[in-house]
């Protein structure tokens, strides 16, 4: 489980393997503790360390998550947002994070706004139910809240800080960035679904 509150940036050094099952090695800053089986946030994808080389550690990506994730195209280089797993009495500034993204989602517009800027992202019609205005959302790994949204696009307004501490200050149009809903707006819905399902099938019963 995970805040929201990215704590550094790493970089890809290595990618190896395939998509169906690959290896990317990361720098990381030097004051981000790390042990190896350390369940870390990497663009909000929950992964395992599989080891520690001096600044770079690993990870395994699978089959699924190479397929719903951007890190189908992860290049060596590119910056990313990391956090570590919360621990018993760790503050939650965010909001609470899976690491389980549920999937990309297109930068379609970024405009300034004094300071800070507004970023505007496509809704997939699947997650329409869940994005409202004043609600979170997790993006790539960042606790952010919704701005304002319609039937096509909801936007986020970014703040100094977190441009410069995230890669969201790196955003280009047209880029693609993980998502992740919030976990509450998904168990409800899961729990409206069920109950909505019951009711339906007490009323053919009888």
């Amino acid at each position: 489980m995970f805040s929201g509150i990215v704590q550094g940036i790493a970089e890809v050094v290595s990618i190896k393997g395939s998509d169906n099952d690959k290896q990317i090695s990361f720098t990381f800053p030097k004051d981000f503790a790390l042990t190896n089986g350390d369940s870390i946030s990497i663009n909000g994808v929950c992964l395992t360390v599989v080891s520690i080389k001096k600044s770079i550690f690993t990870v395994d990506i699978s089959g699924e998550t190479n397929k719903i994730t951007t890190f189908s195209h992860i290049s060596i280089g590119d910056k990313v947002n990391i956090e570590p797993s919360l621990k018993l009495g760790d503050s939650i500034s965010g909001h609470f994070l899976s690491g389980h993204v549920d999937g990309v989602v297109q930068i379609k517009s970024i405009e300034s706004s004094g300071n800070s800027m507004v970023v505007s992202f496509n809704i997939p019609p699947e997650l329409k139910p869940f994005i409202t205005r004043k609600g979170s959302v997790g993006i790539d790994g960042v606790s952010l809240t919704v701005n304002s949204v319609n039937e096509e696009c909801f936007n986020l307004n970014i703040i100094p800080y977190t441009k410069e501490n995230t890669i969201i200050g790196n955003y280009s149009l047209s880029d693609l960035v993980n998502i992740e809903i919030d976990i509450i707006a998904r168990y409800i819905e899961k729990q409206l679904v069920y109950k909505l399902d019951s009711l339906s099938h007490k009323k053919v019963i009888k």
